[in-house]
């Protein structure tokens, strides 16, 4: 059953790849893409082969916002786009009913798959601030360096079989470590104490 996982696995990586290469190359047929460089927050995602306009597995944007009713997802292909000038965090979760998993890509590239988790018949919808913090939803989050990014994924388990999901992506800055904080601030310091003595 193993080499059975893995080679589906490895067709699944293969054609998702010429998929995603075949979507940067045709951006305006049927696809959606959202700039979240300096967006806060979770940014929203779903998968679901009856609403997509592939019939696929992939990201699409198929959800309604409730902040602007009159906005419905068209079920086109969904990438985020990332241009940072430092390294910054990607996290990605799931949330809906746990157990599902995602396939992860930079680029084309495949960045990785979202964590292995128990299946629950408990949703916690689109909550995903809770999602993170309970453990129990499958996540990952990649450093992505300084440059451009145009993020992708699709549905890579599905936990209930019905191939729908909803997940959600953010970018978060890259801390700076304590030490850093110290240098900088030790620096401020003493170039107020600086200028204060040329001042008297």
């Amino acid at each position: 059953m193993n080499a059975c996982i893995s080679l589906r696995t490895r067709l699944r990586v293969a054609l998702t790849g010429s998929v995603a290469a075949l979507g940067l190359a045709s951006a305006s047929a049927g696809a959606s893409t959202i700039d979240i460089t300096n967006a806060s927050g979770w940014q929203q995602l779903d998968v679901d082969n009856f609403l997509s306009l592939s019939s696929g597995t992939e990201w699409i944007d198929g959800h309604t916002d409730a902040t602007n009713p009159a906005y419905q997802g068209d079920g086109s292909a969904l990438s985020f786009v990332v241009n940072n000038t430092s390294a910054v965090f990607l996290t990605v979760i799931t949330g809906g009913f746990a157990g599902n998993r995602y396939d992860v890509y930079d680029n084309g590239s495949l960045l990785g798959i979202t964590s292995q988790v128990a299946t629950s018949t408990t949703s916690i919808g689109t909550n995903f601030d809770a999602a993170l913090a309970s453990g129990n939803y499958s996540t990952a989050t990649y450093l992505l360096a300084a440059g451009s990014h145009t993020i992708t994924g699709d549905l890579y388990f599905s936990a209930d079989g019905l191939d729908a999901s909803v997940g959600a992506v953010a970018v978060n800055a890259v801390p700076l470590p304590a030490s850093a904080w110290l240098l900088l601030s030790g620096s401020g310091l003493l170039a107020f104490v600086s200028r204060r003595r040329r001042a008297v």
